[in-house]
């Protein structure tokens, strides 16, 4: 059994307990996610399965989309509402106006603080485990793409935005600086990750839902690799299938079909058109294929 599965992450748990839950349900030997959610974020958690999780990177770099509400009015230690209060602004106070054009530059590459409170690795050790003993007050920064952020609605102290940004953007982080930028600070009050490349919400499963459909022996659920990344694909001819399956490149002529673009990452697979491995196009002449990863079974 091996794929990629559309979990809705509900609130209040978090990334790596549901990961374990569908890994239980499922009896399988390695599950893995493609981009953790806060606890007390809720929404699309892409989890691969068995094999698939060989694939979890090139998911991670797929765009996220997310609804986020702030609140105006204080800063926490978190960056969101669970964290303890650092400085409060109650008479400080924004228009709906002067917040639109505050978000215009937030577009584009935005520095942001990476929250302390968080799995970012510092030494080896993770940044929350360091700042629960107050090791550290600041874990450095990152360039995050907002490729849009739109205002969904506005009443004083609550806004709500959507925001489309790329792998490894802290919102939470945004807001803060969204808050300090305004004069009036912020936290996240809540945080819903609405797609994930080509996971979409309104596709998405309970960890409820996938234990009644096993119960019912409905594993539709579970996606193949392939649909999901949509890679071109090579043809390995059978003479050439034992060198494949020994991790070695065969030869151009090895290959019944194979794809011309450099740079691309695609699927090799077997005249019975079953996927044994995947590769990579180089520039190298000399060498023009690598073979990446190489699957013992069936994928």
């Amino acid at each position: 059994m091996n794929g990629i599965i559309n979990v809705y992450k509900p609130s209040g748990v978090s990334s790596f307990q549901t990961v374990n839950k569908i890994k239980k349900l499922l009896n399988a030997d390695k599950c893995g996610h493609t981009g953790t959610l806060d606890p007390m974020a809720e929404g699309v958690l892409p989890v691969c399965v068995n094999q698939a999780t060989k694939f979890a990177d090139y998911i991670m770099d797929f765009e996220k989309k997310y609804v986020a509400e702030l609140c105006f009015g204080k800063k926490t230690d978190t960056m969101d509402k669970t964290g303890s209060i650092l400085e409060e602004r109650a008479s400080c106070e924004i228009d709906e106006g002067k917040f639109r054009i505050l978000l215009e530059n937030f577009t584009g590459d935005v520095n942001l603080k990476v929250p302390s409170f968080s799995a970012v690795k510092l030494n080896g050790e993770r940044a929350y485990k360091l700042a629960r003993k107050g090791e550290i007050e600041d874990a450095g920064y990152r360039t995050s793409k907002i490729k849009e952020m739109e205002l969904l609605s506005f009443e004083f102290p609550v806004a709500v935005l959507r925001i489309r940004c790329n792998k490894g953007t802290y919102i939470r982080s945004l807001i803060d600086r969204l808050g300090d930028e305004s004069g009036c600070l912020a936290y996240m009050s809540g945080l819903v990750r609405s797609c994930n490349g080509s996971f979409h919400m309104k596709d998405s499963f309970s960890p409820g839902e996938i234990e009644k459909c096993i119960e019912n022996g409905d594993y539709s659920f579970i996606k193949n690799v392939n649909d999901i990344l949509n890679w071109p694909v090579a043809v390995v001819k059978d003479e050439a299938v034992q060198l494949l399956m020994n991790g070695n490149a065969p030869e151009k002529q090895g290959y019944l079909k194979l794809p011309l673009e450099q740079g691309d990452n695609f699927f090799i697979q077997n005249l019975k058109g079953e996927i044994l491995a995947f590769g990579r196009k180089l520039k190298s002449s000399r060498k023009p294929i690598k073979i990446v990863k190489v699957f013992k079974d069936k994928l």
